[in-house]
């Protein structure tokens, strides 16, 4: 609600030489049933770190920073063990980072997935639940995992302006999100409507093209040596 950043999301591309920049939706499934979603996760985590660390080295005003998590993760080695040994290797502290988690946490119900998320949590590591809304959520399964934060789903976010429906949603999602002192984001803020009809609710945080269009790692280096207030005029 007041244009200042306050986090950015890893977002993984696959730079192929043939056919370019591959979005995650193209090999992430495959990568999950061949288990290469460890070494490729566990990339993804210790380069947010190092990123981190550099802009803080710079003397930057840095922001946290979420990474996708798949469950996958959780049932090869030794996650947790992954995670704070990327912290450490880097000097970063834990409430810096953020794992997303998308509701099939709820499918499985398994008691060691719930002891992993419980010892994130105690580390500091900030946990989000992604895309809430549209999958397996169980109020009471949600009361009893440590979710720091909540997103609601741009698919709900994108009809917010004349679906009365879609406001309703996004205004439940935000009673939840009280009643468990967690966060809430909106995810897939396109165009001023949409912000503005999201602060009208009272929801204060957003992210989607509104905001910035996905940049690389040296391009949003830039925007936080600027300390640009969003959006960025164009």
């Amino acid at each position: 609600d007041t244009g200042r950043m306050v986090a950015g999301e890893a977002l993984l591309r696959w730079n192929h030489p043939d056919w370019g920049m591959v979005p995650p939706a193209s090999f992430i499934r495959i990568a999950e049933q061949s288990q290469l979603i460890r070494p490729i996760g566990d990339w993804v985590i210790r380069e947010a770190c190092r990123a981190l660390r550099e802009w803080m080295d710079a003397g930057l005003e840095v922001v946290s920073l979420a990474v996708n998590v798949s469950l996958v993760q959780f049932t090869i080695g030794d996650f947790v063990k992954t995670v704070g040994g990327a912290l450490d290797e880097h000097g970063i502290e834990p409430s810096r980072l953020t794992l997303e988690i998308t509701e099939t946490v709820f499918e499985s119900e398994s008691q060691e997935l719930f002891r992993q998320l419980e010892m994130l949590h105690e580390k500091g590591v900030q946990l989000s639940l992604d895309d809430f809304g549209t999958g397996y959520s169980s109020l009471l399964y949600l009361q009893q995992y440590p979710f720091d934060e909540i997103k609601v789903d741009k698919r709900f976010v994108s009809r917010i302006v004349d679906d009365p429906y879609s406001r309703h949603i996004v205004r439940t999602i935000m009673g939840v999100a009280e009643a468990l002192h967690a966060g809430v984001v909106a995810e897939g803020v396109e165009d001023r409507g949409m912000r503005d009809a999201l602060t009208g609710l009272g929801c204060s945080v957003g992210q989607g093209y509104y905001y910035s269009v996905p940049l690389d790692a040296a391009d949003f280096r830039a925007l936080l040596q600027s300390r640009s207030v969003l959006p960025v005029a164009r």
